[in-house]
């Protein structure tokens, strides 16, 4: 009995994967990032932080690469932020894993206090490049993905749909 369950658990959590994945191919058609580094000198760290995401197909890209490139989120131009959340949506779930650095980066500037500040941090940033169906992909990830952490990252995708 206990075995039918996990399997049931299982199927749940791999048909909610598999929706955010279909979700992500309508949002994005061209599932492919654009040239994201294009504006930055070739010695700039900005360059080298999004200099491996240009121009890449979203299946090309690895949960693990947002942990090399941290910082990708930071300096990744505003009008190119909704696609680079693609990319990264895509590549966690398809990979499974859903905390890199790069997006604890981009939620540790998101604090209760953000509601009396002027200037809005990345993620609110981020949420502002988004289109309604691009909000419902982020919102569908967010309670897949993060919210069944229950760390502090459950905490932040709450915050953020909150935003939504």
């Amino acid at each position: 009995m206990r075995a039918a369950v996990e399997r049931e658990a299982i199927d749940l959590e791999k048909a909610a994967r598999n929706k955010i994945l279909i979700m992500t191919e309508a949002a994005y058609p061209s599932m492919r990032l654009p040239d994201i580094s294009g504006s930055y000198p070739k010695e700039s760290e900005a360059f080298e932080e999004t200099s491996y995401f240009s121009n890449r197909k979203f299946d090309e890209i690895r949960a693990m690469d947002f942990d090399t490139n941290q910082m990708v989120f930071e300096f990744c131009p505003r009008h190119f932020l909704s696609d680079l959340l693609g990319a990264y949506i895509f590549s966690t779930t398809s990979d499974e894993v859903f905390s890199t650095l790069a997006f604890d980066r981009s939620f540790a500037s998101l604090g209760p206090q953000d509601a009396k500040r002027r200037i809005k941090s990345k993620i609110e940033t981020i949420v502002d490049s988004l289109d309604a169906q691009k909000r419902e992909l982020f919102r569908e990830y967010l309670m897949v993905a993060l919210v069944p952490l229950g760390d502090f990252h459950s905490l932040h995708a709450k915050r953020i749909i909150d935003i939504l």
